[in-house]
């Protein structure tokens, strides 16, 4: 009989048995402090994406010829920047330099000095740096480059940590619901981005992209420090019911000192493949977050308030995707109708595989409104994927997931980096044919990613992952 070792603290009781908080019906999610927490780290991650995203959409706003009326009644064009699309793809590749190197350090952090400290610190620092980039970006492209990398790494402080806060919030019953609740904020960034930047860019000047979204970054920032604490126990504002319900359902607190099987980790053919199908998913996420208002005003001739208002859709319908697929993935386990591995490989597995697929046919067909309803679906199913392997690391080892994720995310940011230079190389000239050649590429390894998860891929804890005393109660489980 498989036993399924999802808690926290490595408690083997299944998930299908624990109980109500009682609290009152679920929907009434403002009762459950867990939920404010999953709310506020929603809006984290979506200033994040705003972070990281703006400048995809404004760049074509700072590089695209405008007609501007001379007092002598003559119309020229003129440019900000005059940039090849070499040093485009070093100003969009320029975040994830700095984005790669903080993530196991974020991850280490989030265990030390606290998980919500570091996260609102690497929002707040974006925030500012993005609130004084139009000033800095005269100063030289090198001068931008520098500005995006130190954004890069504040932002790869946060990403690690909310795994490390879930291992203390989430009860195992919800750990796919809270996470999604969570990361989606990432996709609706992305859909707020498209609308909003082309918006702001076309009617205020491409500047006005940037005061707005870091100043809503100082915002959210400040609410986040005064809300949300690290764990439960430090929460002023939590009922006793739902300390309690928490407490119970992770499973006793040791104080013992944490040992990271580092070499255990690296041999670990299942944490390798979350590491795979993180990666493919990012070439792919990466591939649209950088390319496509450029992809769709070269290849469909939008204007830019035209392809973010298509596109941005998307990301919402793959952030309500995510929360809805998250919520199905609980309750598959929970009921007892799916083990944990069977629901991460079944999300991953067609997800991925469907994604591949109609990748390969935007870069097939030349038809705007084939092309649209393709790159639509790509991203829903994103979401689906994201509910699935995003949550995977606290499956594996909860107590190492903030490192896990650390890690996994520093190779997985590498397509950030390459991905960019990869379509100024080849899409010198603004065609189809070149922009098909990215789609076949992006298509690839998706499906790569999908048959290395499918061999590889798991939901159940690891014995790198226990100590000796879990270890001998997982032995007696089993055995029974």
């Amino acid at each position: 009989m498989e036993t399924d070792h999802n808690s926290a603290y490595g408690s083997t009781e299944p998930l299908c048995r624990t109980q109500g908080d009682g609290l009152g019906p679920g929907w009434k999610f403002w009762r459950r402090r867990r939920f404010i927490v999953a709310s506020l780290a929603f809006f984290g991650f979506f200033m994040m994406q705003t972070e990281r995203v703006n400048l995809s959409v404004t760049i074509i706003s700072m590089t695209s010829p405008r007609s501007v009326n001379l007092t002598n009644g003559t119309t020229v064009l003129e440019q900000d920047f005059h940039w090849d699309p070499d040093t485009e793809g070093l100003v969009l590749g320029s975040y994830f330099y700095g984005y790669i190197m903080t993530q196991l350090l974020g991850g280490w952090l989030a265990t030390y000095i606290g998980a919500n400290k570091v996260f609102g610190v690497g929002i707040l620092g974006a925030g500012v740096l993005t609130l004084v980039t139009p000033f800095f970006v005269y100063l030289g492209v090198y001068v931008l480059v520098a500005v995006r990398v130190m954004e890069g790494l504040f932002l790869g402080l946060s990403f690690p940590c909310m795994h490390s806060m879930w291992s203390t919030w989430a009860p195992p019953s919800e750990r796919s619901t809270l996470s999604a609740v969570a990361l989606s904020g990432n996709f609706v960034g992305m859909c707020g981005t498209f609308v909003m930047s082309g918006a702001i860019a076309d009617n205020f000047g491409w500047p006005y992209v940037f005061y707005v979204f870091g100043g809503m970054a100082l915002v959210w920032s400040t609410v986040w420090f005064i809300v949300v604490k690290n764990q439960p126990k430090d929460d002023p504002y939590i009922s006793l019911k739902e300390k309690k319900y928490i407490q119970d359902s992770l499973g006793p607190e040791t104080n013992a000192i944490v040992v990271r099987p580092w070499i255990k980790f690296w041999t670990s053919l299942p944490f390798w493949a979350v590491i795979v199908i993180h990666s493919c998913d990012n070439w792919c996420t990466y591939t649209l977050l950088t390319e496509l208002p450029a992809f769709m005003k070269d290849s469909l001739d939008m204007e830019l308030t035209a392809s973010g208002m298509i596109t941005a859709p998307s990301f919402l319908a793959m952030g309500v995707t995510l929360m809805a697929a998250g919520r199905l993935a609980d309750w598959l386990v929970t009921s007892g109708r799916l083990t944990t591995t069977q629901v991460r490989k079944l999300y991953c597995c067609c997800a991925y595989s469907i994604q591949a697929t109609l990748v390969f046919v935007v870069g097939s067909v030349q038809n705007t409104a084939v092309v649209i309803a393709c790159i639509t679906f790509i991203v829903i199913m994103g979401g689906i994927g994201w509910s699935a392997f995003s949550v995977n690391y606290i499956d594996l080892a909860p107590k190492h997931a903030s490192v896990l994720l650390g890690l996994s995310n520093t190779i997985a940011t590498i397509p950030g980096i390459l991905s960019p230079s990869v379509t100024g190389w080849i899409v010198r000239h603004d065609s189809w044919s070149e922009w098909r050649i990215i789609f076949y590429i992006t298509g690839g390894l998706s499906l790569g990613g999908v048959v290395f998860y499918a061999i590889f891929g798991t939901g159940e804890q690891q014995s790198w992952a226990l100590d000796e005393q879990q270890s001998e109660e997982v032995n007696k489980a089993d055995t029974n």
